[in-house]
């Protein structure tokens, strides 16, 4: 998506994506960027931005979740990495740092090193129990779109 406007504050080359299951976390990662209230009682939904625009600069062709208190890979939409990786495999480490049950915590109430990062190392075991070593650089929004056919205005 080229551009998403919430109360006067832009997200530019958005990547939007859902997830299965009961435990969905429609719209987690806007609380990193202002105050969302809901007003059930009158059906609004109101964000106050914290500062300027957010533009998202790549991506690294997949999305982490979290599965059975696992760190786990989500959907893959990167041609190349869905020969490598599928949903569900586990993340054993990113850049070197495991992950464990005392770990685990620390890393997702950090911010994520996928959106700060342009480059990845990142250790996965399979459904099939194979540990691949995976080096990934992020991908400009585009070669995104080309994967889909989307044709955007933004580019």
């Amino acid at each position: 998506m080229s551009k998403l406007i919430i109360n006067n504050f832009e997200i530019n080359n958005l990547i939007t994506h859902t997830t299965k299951g009961s435990h969905s976390k429609m719209g987690a990662e806007l609380l990193n960027y202002g105050i969302m209230t809901i007003d059930y009682k009158s059906k609004r939904f109101y964000f106050n931005s914290y500062g300027n625009p957010l533009n998202t600069d790549g991506d690294f062709g997949f999305t982490q979740t979290l599965k059975n208190n696992k760190l786990v890979v989500g959907y893959v939409w990167d041609e190349d990495l869905k020969h490598k990786m599928s949903y569900g495999d586990e993340i054993l480490a990113i850049n070197n740092e495991e992950f464990n049950a005392s770990t685990f915590c620390d890393y997702v109430t950090k911010k994520s090193i996928l959106k700060s990062s342009s480059k990845l190392s990142l250790k996965v075991k399979t459904h099939e129990g194979n540990i691949l070593d995976l080096e990934l650089e992020k991908k400009q929004l585009s070669s995104i779109f080309d994967n889909f056919n989307i044709k955007s205005n933004a580019r």
